[in-house]
């Protein structure tokens, strides 16, 4: 019931932002150090810019909760770097979850074990592993498998909820689904892949997929859901995947002219109405693609700073990524299958 109420307090700010037609931050990523024990090359944190920049003091982090709090925030997921390497992250979760808000973290797994009560207090763990050994540790570094396997042993072994988030790379794009699949239906974890790189710039050998590889991974990856595997994704986003009318790009533009077939086939994209990235740098923005375009909001208030990721800055329209069509589809109200399919998870909590 308590998770129930929470819900209700994420969809009733929902409806204001609705009703007002103005950007509310109902769910943030909150970045809350720069630091970290790997360097992923794929990562969008874009650490190697922030490396004269300190990260918040406890009593600075509280100060942005709660000013994103005031603005209508009642989801945080607590991202990095690495969140677990703050000494002080079982203080930043208690406040947050004081607050009645749902709180999630993003880890790779290495310190699971040394922070397990704080994790207790969570709604969610998001751990990261893309495959199997050789295909996870050449991207994120030797001995992070046997790590991350651990940390989910632990979460196991202490009924925390948690879920699987992979990387789709040229490297694991045959091995990674069927190696996730399994070790997330024993674990009794959900888990997802990403489809787009959020710094392709880097490695653009990472996403290097034809069409066909890419129409065939989203068959495999509808097959397993179908088959029983715990993937969190619905009907209609699987229809908006395949359906894609820009082969070839990740990103749709306003210029790019599509016509009004082309059109019905495209998921608007609501970052930015409903969600926020908040930097360690203080920043505001909308999305890991305008990465560095928002406004401090220490310098320019938070009410300023969320109406400016209102706009759209880059004139895009959609991204052709799961997690996002999935949730544009559930904010949008435009999916009864997206409907269905979390009014079946809030009742499997339940019971």
């Amino acid at each position: 019931m308590k998770e129930i109420y929470i819900m209700w307090r994420m969809f009733w700010q929902v409806m204001l932002a609705k009703i007002t037609r103005r950007p509310r931050p109902v769910s943030v990523n909150l970045q809350v150090t720069k630091h970290c024990n790997l360097d992923c090359p794929y990562c969008f944190a874009d650490l190697s810019t922030l490396k004269e920049i300190k990260d918040w003091s406890t009593t600075e982090t509280l100060e942005t909760i709660d000013a994103l709090y005031e603005r209508g925030c009642r989801h945080i997921i607590l991202m990095g770097g690495e969140p677990l390497m703050r000494k002080d992250i079982g203080e930043i979760i208690r406040y947050i979850k004081s607050k009645w808000m749902r709180c999630e973290i993003v880890t790779n797994g290495y310190l699971i074990q040394q922070r397990i009560e704080d994790l207790k207090l969570l709604d969610s763990v998001c751990i990261s592993l893309d495959g199997p050994k050789h295909e996870n540790d050449r991207v994120r570094g030797a001995g992070c498998h046997d790590a991350v396997i651990k940390g989910m042993q632990v979460l196991k072994e202490n009924k925390i909820k948690a879920r699987i988030h992979a990387v789709l790379t040229k490297y694991n794009k045959d091995s990674g689904l069927p190696y996730i699949s399994k070790l997330a239906k024993e674990h009794g974890f959900r888990f997802n892949f990403s489809m787009i790189m959020l710094r392709p710039e880097l490695r653009p050998d990472f996403i290097n997929f034809s069409e066909e590889e890419i129409v065939k991974f989203l068959d495999d990856y509808k097959k397993c859901r179908d088959d029983g595997y715990p993937v969190f994704t619905s009907d209609a986003c699987f229809d908006y995947m395949y359906k894609w009318p820009k082969k070839g790009a990740y990103t749709i533009y306003k210029s790019d002219n599509l016509s009004p077939e082309e059109m019905r086939n495209v998921v608007p994209c609501n970052y930015g109405m409903y969600n926020a990235f908040v930097d360690v740098d203080n920043k505001v923005y909308k999305c890991p693609l305008t990465w560095k375009n928002g406004l401090n909001w220490r310098e320019h208030g938070m009410d300023k700073s969320i109406d400016h990721i209102g706009k759209n800055l880059l004139n895009c329209v959609s991204c052709r990524s799961i997690g996002d069509i999935d949730r544009a589809l559930l904010l949008n109200f435009s999916s009864f299958s997206n409907l269905k399919m979390v009014s079946q998870y809030i009742l499997k909590r339940i019971r």
